[in-house]
């Protein structure tokens, strides 16, 4: 009995632990494993009559994986949002460790322990018909992505926790034009249903779990599956609509010429005086030999200057550089290039506290909101045409604690930003939607306007260190292509730029993940002409 209960242990713990190594290889790039990175987990629940165990070997599963996916947020490095010499800036990363785990623990948790306790309850239907057994599975994926729906709503719009992401070959999230990332994790939900169920109708396997598991299986009916690969039938209609869907597209790519600005610089580091000589000079030389009909830069591509939306014009804030003179040379480029379309990603405000003009010469720095009510403050990103300032799309999904903190902390924020209302940005172009950086990661508010010939994403990278985030990014904003049929341009601090085309196949990128550590800094351009 003893030894019977050994093997029992054993088996159950090697299915949680290749559950975890799936998941973790799935998520690091090893796409196809995303198919079955849940298989052993079900074959765990099935194996199960007690619940305690169910309910341990469920928790080890949502702790390991969600630590999997979102270690990369671990290694952020960027607190310029904080006051210095407060509690939090001083345990930043003791308070920030503990908050990313708790953050993701809690929806992580939720997502196994709900669906995964229905399929407890129900593990009797991977051994009924075939009609009980497509009911199982349509509730189960159902309810997983109802849990990330909620997940989603949970943070604001900020979620990596997809499965759908599991799996980013060309043809599989071409099924994101119908449902977006919700049913890409559906369908790779329902795929590891059915491939448990046909591991479940193997002789090999039925011996196995009759001989160890015969008091909790029922036996009786063990040998009603058939040994159908449903599972087989499933892949070739997901990706056959994925090569009809390439097949019948017609041209995706962007239908004019873009520069797409890529950096390695950090934040901080964009504080450097000397680097904008040199950087508007770099620019003024691209637009001399290129014709660049929309140039495109990252999100608070430079953080010194924060822009009064009633005026267009900077904030003098007391600093080594001169705001008002760097942004007059950046409207003499726009002027210089009447043709080229510039979006800027900036900090805005449309007002100022009473007593304060920005024209006026006094050096002056943005403070708390709390203390000056009257004034709104947006990440945004400008519109520069011909010297002037045309649009601005304001972000709408604000990140937590760094954008949007919650009330205790406001106090300690250097800068708390207002939600924006408007969708996308009108451009001599066209109309282009617009995501600011997190933005990419949200499904339910993701809104573009409907005729939009391109989706512009501004993006810093910088604060997450780990080269596996920026990644990650690159596929979302890949899922993002699909979803919204609509060509995107990319433009990243310390990750990976872009030009995507509508169906989500990469034009064109440059990584500067990797180079975000080290001494050597690079601002490049990933450039597309059209034809």
């Amino acid at each position: 009995m003893k030894k019977d209960h050994l093997f029992d242990l054993i088996i159950k713990i090697g299915l949680l632990l290749l559950t975890v190594i799936f998941l973790f290889k799935a998520i690091t790039g090893t796409m196809i494993l995303g198919w079955f990175c849940l298989v052993f987990w079900f074959l765990f629940i099935i194996i199960n009559n007690s619940f305690r165990h169910f309910l341990v070997g469920s928790i080890f599963i949502a702790f390991s994986g969600g630590i999997i996916v979102i270690f990369p947020l671990y290694f952020l490095e960027g607190w310029w949002w904080v006051s210095e010499s407060t509690f939090w800036t001083q345990n930043k990363n003791i308070i920030w460790d503990s908050l990313v785990t708790i953050l993701t623990m809690i929806p992580s948790l939720l997502t196994i322990l709900l669906p995964g306790y229905f399929l407890f309850l129900k593990r009797q239907y991977f051994f009924e018909s075939e009609k009980k057994f497509f009911l199982l599975a349509l509730l189960f994926g159902s309810s997983w992505i109802s849990i990330e729906a909620l997940r989603e709503m949970f943070l604001n719009g900020l979620t990596w926790g997809h499965i759908g992401y599991l799996v980013s070959d060309i043809f599989f999230i071409q099924w994101a034009s119908v449902g977006g990332v919700y049913l890409l994790s559906f369908l790779v939900i329902i795929v590891n249903l059915y491939i448990c169920r046909f591991l479940l109708s193997l002789d090999l396997v039925k011996d196995l779990l009759n001989k160890n598991f015969k008091n909790k299986l029922p036996k009786e009916r063990m040998g009603d599956i058939k040994k159908y690969p449903v599972f087989l039938f499933l892949l070739l209609i997901i990706y056959g609509f994925g090569f009809i869907r390439l097949g019948l597209s017609e041209e995706t790519s962007p239908n004019m010429s873009i520069a797409v600005v890529a950096s390695s610089y950090t934040t901080e580091e964009f504080w450097n005086p000397n680097y904008y000589e040199k950087l508007i000079i770099a620019l003024r030389s691209t637009l001399e030999k290129e014709t660049i009909e929309v140039m495109i830069f990252p999100e608070n591509i430079f953080p010194f200057i924060v822009l009064n939306i009633k005026n267009s014009e900077p904030l003098q804030q007391g600093g080594y550089i001169n705001e008002i003179a760097f942004f007059k040379s950046l409207r003499d480029l726009s002027i210089e290039n009447p043709k080229t379309t510039f979006l800027i990603g900036l900090h805005t405000f449309d007002s100022l506290p009473k007593k304060q003009n920005p024209l006026s010469g006094e050096k002056m720095s943005l403070e708390n909101p709390k203390k000056h009510p009257d004034s709104r403050y947006f990440n945004s990103l400008v519109v520069l045409e011909n010297g002037e300032i045309k649009d601005m799309y304001h972000k709408r999904n604000l990140l937590f604690f760094s954008e949007k903190p919650p009330a205790f902390l406001e106090e300690n924020h250097v800068r708390v930003f207002t939600r924006g209302e408007k969708i996308g940005v009108k451009t001599k172009h066209g109309d282009f939607g617009v995501f600011i950086c997190s933005e990419i990661s949200s499904s339910l508010y993701s809104k573009i306007p409907k005729d939009a010939k391109l989706l512009v994403i501004p993006s810093n990278d910088s604060l997450l260190l780990h080269p596996q985030a920026a990644k990650y990014h690159h596929l979302m904003t890949r899922v993002k292509a699909v979803t919204h049929s609509t060509p995107v341009a990319r433009s990243v601090k310390g990750g990976i730029s872009s030009i995507i085309d509508s169906n989500g196949r990469v034009i064109k990128k440059i990584d500067l993940s990797e180079t975000k550590s080290v001494d050597v800094k690079t601002i490049e351009m990933v450039l597309f002409k059209t034809k």
